[in-house]
C-alpha cells in the first residue's frame, strides 16, 4: 500500500471490491492494531496477513484463495553484512516490525532486536545507521528504498516467503464466497496480472 493508492495491493483491493459493488476506504494503522481493530469489527478486514493470523483473532474469516505472495527479507546497506541462515541474524542489530507475527517469532531471543509501528520509520532507522538490518517485505522495501534514495540497498540470501490472504470481520462472512468468485476471475481475465505485473516482473 502506499499513500497515494497507486501501490499494486491498493489496487488490486479497489479492483476486487469494485467488482463486488463496494468502495473501499483504507486505514493505516500499526499491524497488531489493524488486526486488533477488524477482530472488534471496528474497521471491516485486514488487508493482506499470513493465514494463522486467523487462529490468533477468532472474529476474523479469511479469503481464499491467496492475495498475494511475498518475502520476507532482510534490508541492510553494510556490504559486509551476511545473513544465510536464522542464525546469522544473531551478529548483528535487527529492525522489524511491530505486530508481524513471523518476525516477532523469528527474534523473539535476538539480543539486539528492536520492534517499530511503522515501515518509514525502519528504513530511516536503517538509512541513519541504528540498525544494521531492517527486516520488511521486499517489494515495501525496494519502495522506501526509492523514497529515502537509498541506492545500495542490499537483501539477505535468508528469506521466508509466506502467502498473504484478506481477512474479514465475522459479520461480513457472507461476502466472502462472492469474493473469492471474483478473485479467481480477475485471474483469469488478466486483471490480476495487468495489476502485477511490475511486482511479479521484480
Amino acid at each position: 500500500n502506499t499513500p497515494d493508492r497507486d501501490g499494486y495491493l491498493d489496487l488490486l483491493l479497489i479492483e476486487l471490491f469494485d467488482r463486488a459493488g463496494y468502495v473501499v476506504k483504507f486505514v493505516d494503522l500499526p499491524p497488531r492494531r489493524a488486526l486488533v481493530n477488524a477482530n472488534n469489527g471496528l474497521h471491516d478486514g485486514d488487508a493482506a496477513r499470513i493465514r494463522s493470523s486467523g487462529e490468533i483473532y477468532p472474529n476474523l474469516r479469511v479469503l481464499d484463495p491467496k492475495i498475494i505472495d511475498v518475502d520476507f527479507v532482510g534490508l541492510y546497506l553494510d556490504p559486509d553484512v551476511s545473513v544465510k541462515t536464522p542464525v546469522d541474524f544473531a551478529d548483528y542489530s535487527v529492525g522489524y516490525i511491530r505486530g508481524w507475527n513471523v518476525a516477532e517469532n523469528l527474534f523473539k531471543a535476538h539480543p539486539n532486536a528492536i520492534a517499530v509501528n511503522h515501515t518509514d520509520s525502519l528504513l530511516r532507522m536503517l538509512n541513519e545507521n541504528r540498525i544494521d538490518i531492517a527486516f520488511l517485505t521486499r517489494e515495501p522495501g525496494n519502495y522506501f528504498a526509492d523514497k529515502f534514495n537509498m541506492t545500495d540497498l542490499k537483501f539477505t540470501g535468508f528469506y521466508i516467503r509466506r502467502s498473504l490472504h484478506l481477512f474479514l470481520n465475522i459479520k461480513h462472512v457472507g461476502l466472502l464466497p462472492k469474493l473469492e468468485v471474483l478473485l479467481t476471475q480477475m485471474h483469469d481475465d488478466g486483471t490480476y496480472d495487468l495489476i502485477m505485473t511490475d511486482y511479479l516482473t521484480r
